[in-house]
């Protein structure tokens, strides 16, 4: 069962950081490693973070039932191929942050994974603005479904012998003790420039960290999650492959129900020297595992 909410065709990272969600303040941000080993601001300190998760050890799926289609196949899809350069897509608003430089996530032509242009991220040291789109037409859909998106980072990235915390795609939700959105699309980067993946909440107590296997690379990447609100589940995929130690089941603390919003763009805890850019394209959410096809 489909809604199609077509946006261009209507013309519309263990864990992280305590941070402000609109303006003020930056968190000081950090990662929690496999290990239990939690940094915050690229100074290592002791405790585990979001130890109440399991990690199932699934192995990646086969994409059964997965879908094959454009954009129009999906409940939600967002191709970033309508609205003019230097302009927020239409449909979504300014998700703002704490950067006050003027920089802002915009579409652009400047590079793209497929058609004409892409959203280029905010360019700052950190509390870059976003993106959101309101998922009020999904209904329950929102907080239970399979996700995709694919990114590129611009290279090379700096290196400043501290850890770098980014989200790229979260969904926003009420407010709660541990903040307002929960974080799907999620990296920290490591002193000699590997990163892990996580899935996070703004006060750092959810959820889980994969290890640093993974380089920023210049290349265009595609990641999918698969969210379950009913049980509180969650399930990420790099360019097709299971990343298994940040899956988990049954954790309250990730607060995956009432998402009222998705947000897209680039935002950092900690300051670089050299400010990151990246694009993302080629959103979409369904009932049905995406892939990384179109």
């Amino acid at each position: 069962m489909r809604t199609l909410l077509l946006l261009s065709a209507l013309a519309l990272s263990t864990a992280a950081c305590s941070d402000s969600d609109a303006g003020g303040s930056g968190g000081t941000g950090g990662s929690t490693s496999v290990t239990g080993a939690t940094t915050t601001g690229g100074s290592p300190t002791t405790g585990v973070t979001g130890s109440n998760t399991t990690a199932t050890g699934a192995t990646a799926s086969t994409g059964t039932g997965m879908t094959s289609g454009g954009c129009e196949s999906y409940a939600f899809c967002e191709d970033f191929e309508s609205g003019n350069p230097g302009e927020v897509p239409p449909g979504w608003t300014e998700k703002a942050g704490w950067d006050q430089s003027g920089s802002r996530a915009l579409l652009s032509k400047e590079d793209k994974h497929g058609g004409a242009q892409s959203l280029k991220s905010a360019v700052g040291t950190n509390g870059q603005y976003r993106i959101e789109h309101s998922l009020g037409d999904l209904g329950a859909l929102a907080t239970s479904h399979w996700g995709r998106i694919f990114y590129k980072v611009k290279t090379p990235v700096s290196l400043d012998g501290q850890y770098i915390h980014n989200t790229f795609v979260a969904f926003g939700r009420p407010e709660s003790p541990n903040g307002s959105e929960s974080r799907v699309v999620d990296t920290v980067m490591a002193p000699d420039g590997t990163h892990q993946f996580l899935f996070n909440v703004p006060d750092d107590s959810c959820c889980a960290g994969s290890s640093y296997d993974f380089q920023y690379d210049d290349a265009w990447h595609c990641v999918e999650w698969q969210v379950d609100g009913a049980t509180e589940s969650f399930r990420f995929y790099y360019d097709g492959t299971e990343v298994t130690d940040i899956a988990f089941d049954n954790v309250d603390g990730a607060n995956i129900s009432n998402f009222d919003s998705v947000i897209v763009g680039w935002i950092n805890y900690q300051s670089p020297s050299v400010p990151n850019e990246g694009w993302f394209d080629d959103l979409a959410i369904d009932d049905e595992r995406i892939g990384c096809g179109p």
